[in-house]
């Protein structure tokens, strides 16, 4: 898109927002731009959605979204200049936008819970992808797969003692990241997690023995690769140290908080906390065991249908929350997250085929934009809101393709390793197993593919045609909506 469309895209968005007077803030993510208006009823969603290059809006509590695609950055910058508004920077992706503070509802707690796994999971999202490829470099390299180097060679072995060491301490990654999340001191939340792994603390656990704190009966657990334990933890300990602030003078508070904070949280922690974070832990775990032995493949199945629309409602946050804890306990994941990675090449087709079927130079050009953007950039909603949701025959495409991908995962009982970057490198997450595994992983994102595609040019992409006539000058231009 040139500097000019940019320019008259700016001014139609700032015009059909209510002007610049109603704009109180603006800012943007990877695909959207997100504006809160003065009054948000003076926003006219139906010209904003003809607008060329607007993909769809979408109205968050009292946020107005426009999505936008990879060309946001450029328009917001844009816009920001004609309305004369502060330029903030991007922010993460935030699907479910600002939450509403009200009375205690189910709803509101469930959604507290997913967000708080949420935050406390995704810093330590590059410690698994680090593990998993480095594994997955053994499984290539080592005798089972190329047999390159040799499996007892001193690179193999380092590679092998990264890999394990990722997944191994990962109560002491969760400590990082969720003292951040709870506001709470970082070096004694860790120590905890440097207990759970301390060697003589593992024999003790390995052996059965029995151990007590303050005479405290503790149940014997063992928290290697655990995450939601640390988790507890160090939620509780936030409290325990808010509360002891109010007693401990500041001329001593650099010594006797951190002390007290761990006197009184040994016991809570491995006589309590910590075995009920174990137990959550294994119950979600054994859920999804138990759902794969009731449903079998339709569950997989289910997933890989559905994923792609579970991101336009932000429910998939609650499935990535379970499927984390899932993947913590076990190591791997072979229902939730190994049929959600086909999701890329199940959109894929699509874009390949609206880039073949596609008559108007636009509606090409938009193609090519979600090729990029979903298989480089692994952003999915330019793809979901420009292509997919734009009419019932893509979205039955899209069910189906993604239903027989997740079907064949379930049905050859894939795993999930590793956290594989989006897009086209999605099929390295089902590396670090077995040969098969892998194999049977990328045939599954074959298959997504391959069926959206063939569908997409079989059954066409149903192309439709706007007239948008502009205000301000003669010119009638035609905005193509790729369907």
């Amino acid at each position: 898109m040139s500097k000019k469309n940019y320019e008259e895209m700016s001014r139609q968005i700032i015009e059909a927002v209510g002007g610049k007077d109603n704009i109180q803030l603006c800012y943007h993510c990877a695909t959207r731009l997100r504006f809160h208006l003065k009054d948000l009823s003076k926003a006219d969603t139906a010209v904003i959605n003809k607008i060329s290059g607007v993909i769809s809006t979408k109205i968050t509590g009292d946020q107005l979204q426009l999505i936008i695609g990879n060309d946001v950055e450029d328009v917001y910058f844009e816009v920001c200049k004609q309305a004369g508004i502060e330029i903030h920077e991007a922010i993460d992706e935030d699907l479910d936008g600002p939450k509403e503070k009200g009375k205690f509802s189910v709803k509101g707690t469930v959604n507290l819970l997913i967000k708080t796994v949420t935050d406390c999971a995704i810093p330590i999202f590059p410690v698994f992808t680090l593990g998993g490829l480095t594994k997955l470099l053994v499984a290539l390299l080592g005798s089972s797969m190329l047999g390159i180097l040799p499996d007892d060679s001193d690179f193999m072995r380092m590679m092998a003692i990264v890999g394990n060491s990722c997944f191994y301490f990962l109560p002491m990654y969760a400590a990082y990241a969720s003292s951040k999340r709870f506001k709470t001191n970082t070096v004694v939340a860790m120590l905890f997690a440097g207990i759970m792994l301390y060697p003589d603390f593992v024999s003790i656990v390995a052996e059965g023995e029995a151990f007590s704190v303050y005479g405290i009966p503790m149940i014997l657990t063992d928290y290697a690769s655990s995450f939601l334990p640390i988790i507890l933890i160090t939620w509780i300990m936030s409290y325990v140290e808010m509360y002891l602030k109010r007693f401990i003078p500041k001329s001593v508070r650099s010594i006797l908080l951190p002390l007290g904070t761990l006197l009184i949280m040994l016991p809570l922690a491995f006589c309590v906390l910590g075995p009920v974070g174990t137990i959550l832990g294994n119950g979600i775990s054994n859920i999804i065991i138990w759902l794969k032995d009731i449903f079998g493949p339709f569950a997989t199945g289910l997933v890989g249908a559905l994923f792609p629309f579970l991101i336009v409602t932000g429910m998939h946050h609650a499935l990535n929350s379970v499927a984390f804890v899932d993947f913590a306990a076990k190591g791997f994941d072979n229902c939730i997250w190994a049929a959600s990675y086909i999701m890329d090449y199940q959109l894929l087709g699509l874009c390949f085929a609206s880039l073949i079927k596609s008559r108007r130079a636009e509606n090409k050009a938009y193609a090519v934009n979600c090729i990029i953007t979903e298989g480089i950039g692994g952003i999915s909603e330019p793809t979901i809101y420009g292509i997919v949701l734009k009419s019932k025959k893509t979205i039955a495409i899209t069910l189906i393709s993604g239903f027989i991908g997740g079907f064949y995962i379930g049905l050859m009982d894939v795993h999930m390793y590793t956290f594989a970057a989006a897009g086209f490198p999605a099929i390295f997450a089902y590396g670090g197993g077995s040969n098969m595994n892998f194999i049977h992983g990328i045939i599954a994102c074959a298959i997504s593919f391959g069926i959206s595609f063939i569908l997409g040019l079989v059954l066409g992409l149903d192309h439709e045609e706007e007239t948008v006539i502009e205000e301000d000058s003669d010119m009638i231009s035609t905005n193509a909506v790729e369907a």
